[in-house]
């Protein structure tokens, strides 16, 4: 919790004993409880809007959060226009649905009708001619391009549907983006504006985000900007300029790491946030090679909505 006093503290100056530490929650519930006690003020608000003091001089209030970074600002005053004013940070994203993998299953759906078929058309001809010789040349034929799709899909190339509008407006709900996982072999090859994929341990699922901070980089924020071993970077050909990126934090990036941010920085959880801000080399798992505006998940079900 932030504390900035209006005017020097003295023995009878309003405060607020708060039931917790309402400073960095992440929390995928839209509204927030404040409760806490006064001491020597009459007055409480919450973003302008007086709260209700019990007898006992406690109070509790709901508020509702904004998608996003909520930044709420609570105000104790006494009679005598002292004041002290609370800074609560709260970083709310909604649940997101699980990412059922489409992909996959309609690649087994025909792989199993494409069996069925070869192996009855298998059985028919073999009546006519040499079943063994004609059982190996049909299973070869049909064995290779499998092994070619599933190596293809599993040790080359990544397939991921954008779930949240972390990324927008370069990748936007729904699309299905394709990660090169061969791009990376050393932490050296990764640079500066990349966008990657990731396993998140901390949230158990893959991420995609931009790369701002390398290894070894301090990183921090200044006037909304972001500001890099003390200079400001140029992020205008893919973040909106009309929003700013804020965090009260000093990040010094560790070897092998990298720090990482969406590119709509108002509606997004990543580095700045998490409790390990930074992701290790080992957990990436490829570089973001392009994009198709369409998923099952998103055009046919209606998922992510």
């Amino acid at each position: 919790m932030i504390v900035l006093l209006s005017i020097k503290d003295v023995e009878s100056f309003p405060s607020i004993d708060f039931e917790k530490e309402y400073a960095e929650i992440i929390t995928e519930n839209d509204v927030i409880t404040y409760e806490g006690r006064i001491e020597n003020c009459n007055c409480v608000t919450i973003e302008g809007i007086p709260v209700q003091i019990d007898k006992d001089l406690s109070f509790k209030y709901d508020y509702c959060l904004n998608e996003g970074l909520n930044v709420v600002r609570i105000i104790a005053s006494d009679y005598y226009d002292n004041s002290k004013e609370y800074i609560s940070t709260i970083y709310y994203q909604p649940h997101e649905e699980t990412d059922i993998p489409w992909i996959k299953i309609a690649v087994i759906i025909c792989a199993i009708f494409l069996i069925i078929i070869y192996f009855r058309d298998i059985y028919i001809k073999s009546k006519i001619g040499n079943e063994k010789k004609y059982l190996f040349k049909e299973l070869i034929t049909f064995v290779m391009p499998v092994v070619v799709i599933f190596s293809f899909f599993n040790f080359i190339v990544t397939i991921g549907v954008v779930q949240s509008s972390s990324m927008e407006p370069t990748l936007n709900v729904g699309d299905t983006c394709f990660y090169n996982q061969m791009a990376y072999k050393e932490v050296s090859d990764i640079q500066r504006g990349d966008i990657i994929d990731f396993d998140s341990e901390e949230l158990g699922k893959h991420i995609s985000k931009r790369v701002v901070g390398l290894p070894g980089d301090k990183i921090e924020f200044k006037d909304g900007k972001v500001v890099i071993n003390g200079q400001y970077i140029d992020e205008t050909n893919y973040c909106i300029s009309e929003q700013d990126t804020n965090s009260s934090k000093i990040f010094i990036v560790p070897d092998e790491s990298f720090f990482v941010l969406g590119d709509n920085r108002g509606n997004s959880l990543d580095s700045r946030y998490w409790v390990n801000p930074y992701v290790s080399f080992d957990n990436i798992n490829g570089k973001y090679m392009g994009k198709v505006d369409f998923s099952i998940q998103y055009d046919i079900f209606g998922g992510y909505r």
